[in-house]
């Protein structure tokens, strides 16, 4: 226990006013009198502490002449007349101390009239709160940033679930369109509208992509990268997308650190950033595109930022700016100042989804007729830095003459799509929508599958969990997933695993082709990596 301090009691020699005022300077509040005029006419110890002024430098002075913000003078006087109205008030002020600090006090009044109840002396008695109210003001922010974090959070997580039912709706909006489209004649009138469809049904599925990658559930591969290779790589592009009025400007940091991020995101990330300030420019401008080192002290996190290494890449232009209350909405999804027709209000939604998915903050600085500055900002890392990734070669489409294939899809019209289109291709199909009559044809075995096609979720047996026993009763038997899911799901169940084929709804039949000749093409035991 600490040692008990002993206290000095303070001397009594029976002078009143002494004794008053030792009493006046031990407390631990300020404690002033003013007359009827507002001037100083007792100012103890602890307002001498806080304002760095002592009471013969004060003392007859008024207390807004000295002490007060020159924007409070005017309630200060106010509130003091209502005093002298024989009014009692408690209010909140701000004290300018001798070397130009700013204290918060908050006060309660007292007023000492005559005999004949005449107010003649208004005794503030105040506590200094700047501590305090700075912190309950870092609080405030925090708790509406974790509500913000929260809500956007919650939409991603619903743009996840619905991307499922509405990828699958898309796969037959596009396989019937591509069969009608197949069936007309070179000359038919009817052929225009059936590709309108599918235009429509391919923008449809970008934007459940968008949704996706807002939610930070889109597929990514994130590796070394190099922001100035992948703001080269796609600069050609920006150009042609942002038109002759305006141009685009690069100031890259030749000593840039590596980050751990997706190309493809990355790209996008630049795309909409630069499609954004295009729109914000309509009689032309500047975007400038600038990369940098960026060290964090401790002290960023009054912005939400941690200390930290960081790379960042900003996007700037010279556009119409935004107001405060525009940027507080600014990623959330379908939020758009665009009009109608304009904008669908998901880039920047899949701006901030991208980023966070690489661990990242975006920063907006702006002000109406200012312009705006997107800054993102990426952990650094020192390993060798990558540039964009080299592309894949495309697979050969092999023809499925003779093969049988097994087909489990739950919802009944993805399952036709499947089914007629690798029966096109010359395979043999035995589809269906329960997964437990799927495991009763393998273990039969009057049927030798080649392969199996399997949806991902489906009711009481899912599409790992029908794998891992199908490949029990027929270990080398290849399969190929198909998932209109969020990548988080699949991560978890292991399905993104390097050697599981994939098809991502919503496919279209040459997708589902290419991915079962690949698979068929494959080491039969790398499919079996996700069971």
């Amino acid at each position: 226990m600490p040692a008990t301090q002993t206290q000095k009691p303070v001397s009594w020699s029976g002078d009143h006013d002494r004794f008053l005022a030792t009493i006046l300077d031990t407390v631990g509040s300020l404690v002033l009198v003013l007359d009827r005029e507002g001037r100083i006419v007792l100012f103890n110890r602890e307002c001498e502490r806080v304002s760095g002024y002592t009471f013969a430098e004060l003392e007859g002075r008024h207390v807004w002449d000295v002490l007060l913000l020159p924007e409070d003078v005017a309630r200060v006087k106010e509130v003091f007349g209502r005093l002298r109205a024989g009014e009692s008030n408690a209010y909140d002020n701000v004290w300018v101390t001798k070397d130009g600090r700013r204290r918060e006090i908050a006060w309660q009044n007292t007023i000492l009239g005559d005999e004949r109840g005449d107010v003649q002396f208004v005794v503030p008695t105040g506590v200094d709160v700047t501590e305090r109210r700075v912190a309950e003001r870092k609080l405030r922010e925090t708790e509406a940033r974790l509500a913000e974090a929260a809500k956007l959070e919650a939409i991603g997580r619903l743009a996840g679930g619905v991307a499922h039912d509405f990828n699958n709706l898309l796969v037959v909006i596009l396989s019937q369109a591509d069969a009608v489209l197949d069936a007309l004649p070179p000359a038919d009138p009817l052929r225009d509208d059936v590709e309108e469809i599918g235009q429509a049904a391919r923008k449809a599925a970008a934007l459940t992509q968008q949704l996706l990658a807002f939610g930070r559930r889109r597929a990514v591969r994130h590796v070394q990268l190099d922001l100035n290779a992948a703001v080269e790589d796609v600069s050609k592009i920006l150009v042609r997308l942002v038109g002759e009025d305006v141009r685009i400007s690069t100031r890259l940091a030749p000593d840039l650190g590596g980050v751990l991020a997706d190309f493809g995101g990355v790209q996008q990330v630049l795309l909409n950033l630069v499609v954004n300030a295009r729109d914000a420019m309509p009689s032309g401008g500047t975007v400038t595109i600038e990369t940098e080192n960026l060290d964090l002290e401790p002290a960023s996190a009054d912005e939400g930022l941690p200390a930290g290494r960081f790379v960042a890449l900003c996007v700037t232009d010279t556009g119409a700016g935004m107001s405060a209350e525009v940027r507080k909405h600014l990623f959330e999804p379908f939020f758009t100042t665009k009009g109608e027709g304009c904008g669908t209000g998901l880039g920047l939604a899949t701006v901030f989804g991208i980023v966070k998915q690489a661990s990242g903050h975006v920063l907006v600085e702006s002000e109406p007729g200012a312009g705006a500055r997107f800054r993102i900002l990426l952990p650094r890392h020192d390993a060798r830095p990558e540039g964009p990734p080299a592309s894949a070669p495309a697979s050969t489409h092999r023809s499925g003459a003779g093969r049988s294939v097994l087909v489990v899809e739950d919802d009944p019209a993805v399952l036709r799509v499947a089914a007629r289109a690798l029966e096109a291709d010359g395979y043999r199909v035995l589809a269906t929508a329960d997964p437990e009559r799927a495991l009763r044809e393998v273990a039969e075995g009057r049927t030798r599958f080649d392969l199996v096609v399997t949806d991902v979720a489906m009711p009481r047996l899912g599409g790992k969990e029908l794998a891992a026993e199908i490949h029990r009763a027929t270990p080398r038997i290849p399969i190929v997933f198909m998932t209109g899911h969020a990548d988080e799901r699949l991560l978890r169940e292991g399905l993104l695993a390097e050697g599981v084929i994939l098809v991502r709804k919503p496919f279209e039949p040459a997708a589902l082709l290419q991915a079962v000749s690949r698979a068929l093409a494959s080491d039969p035991g790398a499919a079996r990596r996700a069971s």
